[in-house]
């Protein structure tokens, strides 16, 4: 038994480096195309299990996300017009993850942080999609098109829930 410990200790060890070992670019990571992908995706979601304060693990999950987008990126560059799609869709899920984590943070001003930072990286997205568009494979481009609307409504749910949070730390409502 303690030999299989050791073991699943290493593989662990092994799983949460091996990104930085594989990665093609400091940003983009590997992509789709690459065998090596699913090991890639792999590990952010060990790193994410092992990540216990909810703030840290919004951060990680809007990291994650922004690799996404620089793969599809990296792919349209590329015409691999199935990866995009795919690429995009692991996307548009991970932005929702987003969502889900933010309305787990109990402390409102972490809260309120993390939304300001999805929000700006919502923004920013849709400006990134919206350039990219003249750049994917026509059989890509619906896709990109529900990507920028995706950010576009992420942005405006989070810029609401901003509000909210102002509105309540302005009158004093407790947590």
């Amino acid at each position: 038994f303690h030999y299989d410990m050791k073991k699943l200790i290493s593989l662990l060890a092994i799983l949460l480096l091996l990104p930085g070992v594989l990665a093609e670019s400091e940003k983009a990571g590997i992509t789709k195309s690459n065998p090596f992908y699913f090991l890639d995706i792999m590990s952010e979601k060990l790193q994410l299990t092992f990540t216990f304060d909810e703030f840290v693990r919004v951060q990680k999950q809007i990291r994650y996300n922004e690799e996404r987008l620089s793969e599809i990126e990296k792919l349209s560059l590329k015409n691999k017009d199935k990866a995009i799609e795919k690429t995009r869709m692991r996307y548009e899920n991970d932005q929702n993850k987003i969502e889900i984590e933010i309305h787990k943070i109990t402390d409102r001003d972490k809260k309120k942080l993390a939304v300001m930072l999805a929000k700006a990286k919502a923004q920013q997205h849709t400006l990134i999609l919206e350039n990219l568009k003249n750049q994917v494979p026509s059989q890509a481009l619906s896709g990109i098109e529900n990507a920028i609307n995706n950010s576009m409504r992420y942005r405006d749910a989070y810029g609401r829930t901003e509000k909210q949070l102002n509105e309540t730390m302005r009158i004093g409502i407790p947590d």
